[in-house]
Formats: structure tokens, C-alpha cells, sequence
């Protein structure tokens, strides 16, 4: 499908990105450093899905809060406090980021 010098990464966004395609590659000297490239490629890639679905929820959690529907209000700050604490447990958030963002979501709930 794409040629192997292509990183996976600039092949989900379809834009020329700096440094070139094959920056990194030409860059590394042994096989380990091309095995780290590949891993942080995956988990760049995982952890942009998670962050955005993050913000998916966290809009989710403002519709609901903008409309005043105290139900649909419940199911998206629990939806959204579940994906929070997943992506704090595996350092994507930090705890205190998510301290607050909690924090919030129970404030529009009290409101």
C-alpha cells in the first residue's frame, strides 16, 4: 500500500510533516533504536485516539450540562470520568488533571 520509508503516522494525517518522512529511520545506528522507532510510532498513534476521545467525551459532558438533561448529563460524566481514570492509569493524564476535570463534571451535575 505505502512504501516502507513512509512512517505509519504521516500516512493517517495524508500531510508532508517536518522532519522528512525518513528522518528518523536514516538517523537511528542499531537495530534496537529502529525496533524504539517503531514502538513510539504505535503508541503516538494509540495515545492520540485516546486523547481524542477524551475531548469527544469531554464535549459530550458540555452538551449535556449546556442542555440541562440531568440524566443524559449522569451517563456522559460517567462515560467520561471511566475514559479519565483508564488514561491517568497509564500516564497519559495526570492525576491532577483529572482531580479537576472530575471536579467539574460534579459541578455541573450540583447545578
Amino acid at each position: 500500500m505505502f512504501e516502507s520509508s513512509f512512517s505509519r503516522l504521516t500516512c493517517v494525517q495524508a500531510k508532508r510533516i517536518f522532519p522528512p518522512l525518513n528522518f528518523f529511520r536514516l538517523m537511528a545506528n542499531t537495530k534496537s533504536a529502529l525496533k524504539y522507532i517503531r514502538k513510539t510510532e504505535g503508541r503516538t498513534l494509540r495515545n492520540r485516539q485516546v486523547k481524542s476521545r477524551l475531548k469527544t467525551f469531554a464535549k459530550k459532558v458540555e452538551a449535556a450540562s449546556a442542555s440541562g438533561d440531568k440524566d443524559a448529563l449522569a451517563l456522559a460524566s460517567r462515560q467520561y470520568i471511566s475514559a479519565l481514570e483508564k488514561a491517568g492509569k497509564t500516564g497519559l493524564v495526570h492525576a491532577n488533571k483529572i482531580a479537576r476535570l472530575k471536579s467539574r463534571c460534579a459541578s455541573f451535575a450540583a447545578a
